[in-house]
């Protein structure tokens, strides 16, 4: 019976240039710092939302908050301080243990009007000008935390994001006023509320 295979020979004699171990060796140690940096960085934030500037206030609950107008199934609660002049970001972070069909989110009132934007327990998020939501499926919503992120540039253009992802681009009229928006009855865990502007 003749052999299918030959055997290896693993000690070969073949000997690799003194330059070729050096350049394999250098871009083996290359990838591993510049892994290692790249880790470094990414925790560092380099890769988070641009905000528009500066933490000017933060607070840790809304639950203190005023209800000041009811429409609908929405409740809108004042914030205790004014809107910054633009450019601003507004950033919210809150669990949600209500029911499934309950949401939670920011207003800006503005010379058109009320803006509500929502993100509900079931992954959707809505961005509306009336008294009903305009539910849009989002893939990055989570069923417990969820971090709301509204930023107004300076020509007025905003920006949402949910969860360090961009949801919606448009833009909005001047805001003058804001605060919390609830949709039937979120329960909500409060993680922080924060403005940043310059």
């Amino acid at each position: 019976m003749s052999e299918a295979y030959a055997p290896l020979d693993l000690m070969s004699t073949e000997n690799v240039s003194r330059g070729r171990w050096r350049a394999g060796l250098l871009a083996l140690t290359g990838t591993a710092l510049g892994g290692a940096i790249l880790v470094i960085v990414l925790a560092l934030g380099i890769a988070d939302p641009l905000r528009a500037g500066l933490l000017v206030w933060q607070a840790g609950s809304a639950e203190e908050w005023p209800l000041v107008r009811r429409v609908s199934a929405f409740d809108l609660y004042q914030s205790p301080i004014p809107l910054p002049s633009k450019p601003f970001t507004i950033e919210l972070i809150a669990d949600n243990r209500g029911a499934a069909d309950s949401a939670w989110g920011v207003w800006l009132d503005s010379s058109d009007g009320i803006h509500t934007v929502l993100v509900s327990n079931e992954g959707y998020f809505s961005v509306s000008s009336d008294a009903r939501p305009h539910w849009t499926a989002f893939l990055h919503i989570q069923s417990d935390t969820n971090k709301l992120y509204v930023n107004i540039g300076d020509s007025s253009t905003a920006t949402l994001r949910i969860n360090d992802e961009i949801a919606w681009t448009g833009i909005l009229a001047p805001a003058y006023d804001w605060g919390v928006v609830n949709y039937r009855e979120p329960d909500l865990a409060w993680r922080s509320l924060s403005i940043y502007a310059r």
